[in-house]
């Protein structure tokens, strides 16, 4: 039977972006057996299609090379091999872009126009998901079948897209935007209920993003607009310092964070969250002064946090596996060098090809609006949060990469 590229592409490109986001965070393998179809699909496009890649993906795709050769070469460092090995793979996720982005190109519209209303579909489906995990299961921390990190983490995301998807105007319907920002206060209160911290830090700022690119184009709707994201993002604030505190679930209550905080600093206590990350992210500063250019070797942090605790020169509960930030893990196993590399290839690059396209049609500035805002979201969760080591959430940073960056190409306005 011969099938048709082009019907091909319509049928699978808007069909799985729009399903991804529904249950990126939540359903076991969801992300994972959609992410395989899109590059098995993007493969056999390459053999029909032999067309080369634009320059912008080129660039994003050589940045990864680059970033992946680095962590081979920190492996001379690694004391157990096959610990490094497995970063290495997990890595190895990024050689996707290349098929990725050729199966979503032809459809770059239709691939943004999917995953903005695949946004606005999650957050209902999410909610309900949290509820029942909170509510039924009693779980403490609401939940999907993944850990509530990548939960809250990725429902901010969406939350924040779908906040500049809105100051973009790309909703035209006022019902529309009505049903987006409803689904905003779902993911919200999805991010909520799982307890995340680390992911209320990055609203305010890629808010602050999304406002300062759509600025020049505000008119009175789009002022009514912003009036009512700020409405419900205030909403959510007030409701998270007034009830912070629930029953059996983990504070996020700003005041005992920074309590917390405190009594690290003054040396009286880091037997909590917050506390043992700061010595984690210590542990990870010994590893990069011992090797300041290649580090200790890709997944050598437990070990070096096991033998610091057997030592007695740390107040570690247990030898986590990662030092729960991308920075100082990157920085403790593949020192200087790994480290700048991660930042270029992960946020540099595909800033630069954003910033670019922000001078080019309606389409191009739109997708290269709401890529930034998606870059300063993942930014803001690696200070507190080694997602990397997540592969639901490897995978979501790759499928949005991919899908603004063919948005930023695109010379059609959508």
């Amino acid at each position: 039977m011969n099938l048709n590229l082009g019907s091909t592409r319509i049928l699978f490109c808007p069909t799985l972006i729009f399903l991804f986001p529904l249950g990126m965070a939540s359903v076991r393998h969801y992300s994972s057996l959609l992410f395989v179809i899109m590059i098995l699909c993007g493969l056999w496009a390459f053999s029909v299609d032999h067309e080369r890649l634009p320059v912008p993906s080129l660039w994003i795709v050589g940045a990864f090379s680059v970033f992946l050769a680095m962590i081979s070469l920190s492996l001379f460092n690694t004391e157990d091999l096959n610990q490094g090995l497995s970063v290495l793979v997990r890595m190895g996720y990024v050689l996707a872009l290349p098929p990725l982005y050729k199966f979503i190109k032809k459809d770059s519209s239709c691939a943004l126009k999917a995953f903005s209303w695949g946004l606005v579909f999650a957050g209902p489906v999410n909610l309900t998901i949290v509820l029942y995990s909170v509510y039924v299961q009693n779980s403490p921390r609401g939940m999907g079948y993944y850990n509530p990190i990548i939960f809250g983490d990725l429902m901010m995301l969406g939350a924040m897209l779908l906040a500049a998807f809105i100051l973009a105007g790309f909703f035209k319907c006022r019902f529309h935007v009505m049903l987006a920002c409803g689904s905003i206060l779902n993911l919200l209160i999805s991010s909520y209920l799982s307890g995340t911290r680390g992911a209320w830090a990055a609203f305010p700022f890629a808010l602050a993003v999304a406002f300062i690119l759509f600025r020049k184009g505000l008119n009175r709707r789009r002022i009514l607009q912003i009036f009512v994201v700020f409405s419900l993002f205030a909403i959510i604030v007030f409701s998270v310092l007034k009830f912070g505190e629930r029953t059996g679930s983990r504070s996020l209550d700003l005041a005992q964070i920074t309590k917390n905080v405190l009594l690290f600093t003054q040396g009286k206590s880091s037997n909590n969250s917050t506390g043992q990350r700061f010595v984690m992210w210590g542990v990870a500063l010994d590893m990069f002064k011992a090797n300041p250019w290649l580090g200790s070797g890709p997944g050598g942090f437990k070990d070096e946090a096991e033998q610091q605790i057997t030592e007695k020169n740390v107040a570690l509960v247990k030898a986590f596996p990662h030092a729960h930030s991308i920075y100082f893990e990157f920085l403790g196993t593949t020192g200087l060098l790994g480290f700048l590399t991660m930042i270029t290839s992960f946020f540099i690059v595909p800033g630069l090809v954003f910033r670019k396209a922000l001078s080019g049609s309606e389409m191009q500035r739109l997708s290269a609006s709401v890529g930034l805002v998606f870059l300063t979201c993942f930014a803001l969760f690696g200070l507190t949060e080694y997602w990397l080591y997540r592969s639901p959430m490897l995978i979501t940073y790759l499928l949005c990469l991919s899908v603004f960056t063919a948005g930023c190409i695109e010379k059609d306005v959508a």
